[in-house]
């Protein structure tokens, strides 16, 4: 089982009128790749001009994948469409808008059920109604708390994910260990950590017993 993650971004016309230049749009897409790069098959690629899409070695990483494709095309707000499933291996190709399979077709599914909503969301389709249901209670409360987040409480969410301590992760931003805390304390990055743990074990399960 592999996963897919395709994307759009809401309201894409006002924002790149507003000045949001495509080069850093494709910036973003970079950046995520190469951060995420030991957890892809395919890089995070740009169709249709505001749609993305990757393909996702483990289920597992699926939570912190998304939660980081927030911060790094941030601005842009997004709509994610996740599907897990079967992908044709027989397709050689590093762009997944030329490949196919069971998780491409459930990820569409899944970000054509959030229809034109306004909010950043997250839908999972996984061919598992217990699991789906259960991902996507999870992602409707994780999805309205980081919407709250500010520019420091994302960045120190972050930074304390990639160094491990408050203080190499202060260093990385150039303030305080201290403040790095206080900013992760007042994102409830605890709690949305604990959400995304419990997913991965959701989605680490899913095929194991077919």
């Amino acid at each position: 089982m592999n996963a897919v993650i395709t994307m759009d971004v809401i309201s894409s016309r006002e924002l790149f009128a507003e000045g949001y230049l495509k080069r850093e749009f494709y910036r973003s897409a970079d950046r995520a790749s190469e951060a995420m790069a030991d957890s892809l098959i395919t890089r995070f690629s740009i169709s249709r001009g505001d749609e993305i899409q990757g393909v996702i070695e483990r289920p597992a990483d699926i939570p912190v994948i998304v939660r980081n494709l927030r911060y790094f095309f941030a601005p842009a707000l997004l709509r994610i469409g996740v599907g897990v499933g079967e992908i044709d291996r027989l397709v050689a190709s590093d762009n997944s808008w030329d490949m196919d399979g069971q998780a491409f077709h459930r990820a569409r599914k899944a970000l054509d059920a959030l229809g034109d909503i306004k909010m950043p969301s997250t839908r999972v389709v996984t061919g598992h109604t217990d699991i789906d249901s259960t991902a996507n209670v999870i992602y409707t409360l994780a999805d309205a708390v980081e919407s709250r987040w500010t520019v420091p409480q994302w960045q120190a969410v972050y930074a304390y994910e990639r160094y491990r301590t408050y203080r190499a992760a202060g260093e990385m931003l150039g303030v305080a260990g201290q403040n790095v805390a206080k900013r992760c304390k007042a994102a409830r990055r605890s709690a949305v950590m604990e959400g995304e743990e419990y997913l991965a074990r959701l989605f680490e399960n899913i095929g194991r017993d077919e």
